[in-house]
């Protein structure tokens, strides 16, 4: 050997875009039926090298490829609990997601067990189930059945409500179950009402303001206020809407093409020869319930008046909760084709409002039921707060 001995050969060092390209070829190379060390002396490598680029690269696109070049997609030297240089999984693309519920594993022992013909305890084994959990045979109620059946035809009757008032209607209706059972089935029949998105609270003192006028007793306040809609040829539809804010009972749902103030007074004169005229009205300052004819049967009956500020609906929230439910389940739902249609609709949705809607505020009873509760044992005890529950019967 020479005083210089052999010449060393510098080892070039491939950039990503480079190495891509290479593996191409071998890969084409392959195809045609050239072996592995054919295809690395013919890339100018070994073995070894062109394994590991396999292995490292095999398989990425050109976006991969510019990801690692900006450092974005750059892998650990060594990631946790795999040999060095294994494929990501996130640039795979490829993994499934977990089974959560005893219920989705019990579905996939069963599958594994038909499809591939493996044991009970390897199916388990694979799918993270426990075979006690496996084998349980959950309990059917005897009235199962019956309660699915009740449950899909209020849902049918009433779409928009949910499994809360479902489970107030059926106590009405005297079934003896609770509200988780009840949820339960309404989740498995596919009964789930999409949620709303909750509605932001406002902050500072007008919303709330420390004066608020606060009903009682019933008769105490009636909260008043419009709605619109329209019949099938597009002409107008106007709604007079009166509850009792105690009870929660809608006292009126007057319907006409226009309704003035003399109209309004009309109405209010009617339900307080029917019930007794009310200590107070809450209402907005629209120009019907600010006419003087209203604010003369007001002085003439001794009722006094209790405006909301303007452009303040929250201050007027009971009657405002209440158009919100007469829109959904109503208005929203059934098509006008006249004025006398709308009007016996909108007392058939009152009537039965007030007899079967339960109501949260009054600890899920309907506002009848919760009045005729009132007037039974409320008298004797002074004033109840309407958000107890009245409903044991005594």
């Amino acid at each position: 050997m020479g005083k210089g001995g052999p010449k060393q050969v510098k080892r070039q060092r491939n950039s990503p875009e480079q190495i891509i390209r290479k593996l191409r070829v071998a890969e084409q190379m392959l195809s045609e039926d050239k072996t592995i060390g054919e295809a690395a002396k013919a890339l100018e490598v070994s073995e070894q090298t062109l394994h590991r680029w396999r292995n490292q690269y095999g398989g990425m696109k050109a976006e991969d490829v510019k990801r690692l070049k900006e450092g974005e997609g750059e892998r650990p030297a060594e990631a946790p609990g795999r040999r060095q240089g294994a494929r990501s999984p996130r640039l795979q693309g490829d993994l499934g997601g977990k089974l959560l519920s005893p219920a989705r594993r019990r579905r996939a022992v069963c599958m594994l067990q038909d499809r591939l013909g493996l044991s009970e305890r390897r199916a388990c084994r694979f799918a993270g189930q426990n075979r006690s959990t496996q084998r349980y045979c959950p309990q059917v109620a005897r009235d199962d059945a019956a309660l699915r059946k009740r449950l899909r035809k209020i849902s049918e009757q009433r779409p928009r409500w949910g499994y809360r008032r479902a489970h107030g209607h059926l106590l009405a209706e005297g079934w003896s179950l609770n509200r988780k059972r009840v949820q339960r089935v309404w989740r498995e029949e596919g009964l789930r009402v999409p949620a709303k998105a909750k509605k932001r609270r406002r902050l500072g003192t007008s919303t709330v303001p420390a004066d608020r006028l606060k009903a009682e007793q019933p008769n105490h306040v009636w909260a008043l206020d419009y709605q619109h809609d329209a019949t099938e040829d597009g002409r107008e539809l106007k709604f007079l809407n009166i509850v009792d804010e105690f009870t929660r009972e809608a006292l009126a749902i007057e319907v006409d093409r226009s309704i003035d103030a003399e109209q309004t007074v009309a109405v209010l004169a009617r339900l307080a020869a029917e019930r007794g005229a009310p200590v107070h009205i809450r209402c907005d300052n629209g120009p019907e319930l600010t006419a003087a004819v209203l604010r003369e049967w007001c002085q003439q009956g001794s009722t006094g008046t209790a405006y909301i500020e303007p452009g303040s609906p929250w201050q007027n929230p009971y009657v405002e909760s209440f158009n919100s439910r007469l829109r959904d389940e109503l208005l929203n739902v059934e098509v006008f084709t006249s004025l006398a249609e709308a009007r016996v609709l909108a007392a058939d949705w009152r009537s039965d409002y007030n007899a079967n809607h339960p109501h949260s505020a009054l600890g899920m009873m309907s506002p009848a039921r919760f009045a005729a509760s009132w007037q039974r044992i409320g008298n004797t005890n002074g004033s109840i707060n309407p958000g107890l529950s009245l409903g044991v019967d005594q």
